[in-house]
């Protein structure tokens, strides 16, 4: 959505998710997910979307969703490059 269909010919684009440590997060960036979390969970459950009730289910764990596959495809298509 982001980028036309003309620059969507001539770019690659590569599913690369990561992942969430809240306890490596900065002051700034602790008080930004705390004031998400509480923004999310005043939500009634029924509203929340995939995404805000995914986020919820990790928010005070430690989670890595980076996928080797996804990883490869993006270094094989590195090394056919010129």
């Amino acid at each position: 959505m982001n980028f036309t269909s003309e620059h969507q010919k001539i770019i690659c684009f590569f599913y690369l998710r990561g992942g969430f440590d809240f306890s490596k997060l900065g002051i700034i960036d602790k008080v930004l997910m705390m004031l998400l979390k509480f923004k999310i969970r005043m939500k009634r459950k029924s509203k929340r979307s995939p995404d805000e009730k995914g986020m919820l289910e990790v928010y005070n764990k430690l989670s890595d969703f980076s996928k080797r596959k996804y990883i490869e495809e993006m270094v094989n298509f590195a090394k056919t490059q010129n």
